[in-house]
């Protein structure tokens, strides 16, 4: 179930960044290198607002989490935000946890919690 990510946005301008996969079937690492290599930060830039779920992913290396960074400082520097959810994988949530990301970024336990931030 390997492809490239969705977009969508809402009528609060609201975007969503989902990469296919579920908990049990993950979105291959190699594609979401390339995906934060060639196409973020291209994808963002029209974002002010910007949920990331990652609910697809079970692992990222460091250029993936320094794009994420690099995006939550772009939104920031717009009046926006980025919410990120959906880190349902161990080896993931530690790799927030040692880089903490997880006390730097808006982070959510679901898509539902992070739609909800935005008020």
């Amino acid at each position: 179930m390997n492809g490239f990510p969705h977009v969508l946005s809402d009528d609060n301008n609201i975007h969503t960044l989902s990469f296919p996969g579920s908990r049990r079937d993950s979105f291959a690492p190699e594609l979401a290198y390339d995906f934060f290599t060639n196409h973020f930060l291209t994808i963002i830039e029209e974002c002010q607002f910007l949920i990331l779920d990652l609910t697809g992913v079970q692992m990222l290396n460091s250029f993936s989490l320094t794009s994420i960074i690099r995006c939550h400082q772009m939104l920031e520097g717009k009046q926006g935000k980025l919410a990120v959810c959906g880190i349902h994988s161990s080896l993931l949530a530690e790799t927030f946890a040692l880089t903490r990301f997880d006390k730097v970024l808006h982070m959510y336990q679901s898509l539902s919690d992070a739609r909800k931030s935005f008020g």
